[in-house]
């Protein structure tokens, strides 16, 4: 008899899998790094006064951080409402010289007013800056669909 339990992310095994694995691959001029296992994300509700986080809505954001560095994150939002989404968001960084003709073709954002939330090729998602590359956090369910998409358009422009 086999059983099932949850585990929390801070203890789960960073061997598990992405959903982007075995789809997301660098092409040409581009670089994507599967972000999944490397960060946390943290949602915050309520007053936000202080929190380092991006905000989603005026009493809503969203804490992204290292993975290591979760414990630590969920820790300082003590004592207000949060929900760790970790285990429920993956994410890919976006590196190259036409990372910004990628992003203008995967999203009809302003990439001059990130961080945002908007569609990215028909997916929610988060998309922040970081210098040059672009980072994008969506459901995880999206994953395969996401970096397939994501590889196939880099292949028409690369």
């Amino acid at each position: 008899m086999s059983e099932l339990a949850f585990l929390s992310p801070d203890l789960a095994d960073a061997r598990a899998s992405s959903p982007l694995a075995g789809a997301l691959r660098d092409v040409g001029g581009f670089s994507f790094r599967d972000l999944t296992l490397e960060t946390a994300q943290i949602e915050v509700r309520g007053d936000l006064d202080g929190v380092d986080a991006i905000r989603l809505s005026p009493h809503r954001a969203l804490v992204i951080c290292p993975a290591q560095d979760a414990v630590a994150a969920r820790a300082s939002l003590a004592g207000r409402f949060f929900v760790d989404l970790s285990a429920a968001y993956a994410g890919v960084r976006i590196e190259g010289d036409q990372a910004e003709t990628l992003m203008r073709r995967l999203t009809d954002l302003d990439l001059t007013k990130l961080p945002a939330v908007a569609k990215v090729i028909e997916t929610p998602a988060l998309v922040r800056r970081d210098d040059g590359a672009f980072e994008i956090f969506f459901p995880q369910e999206f994953g395969r669909y996401f970096a397939e998409t994501l590889v196939d358009l880099a292949e028409g422009i690369a």
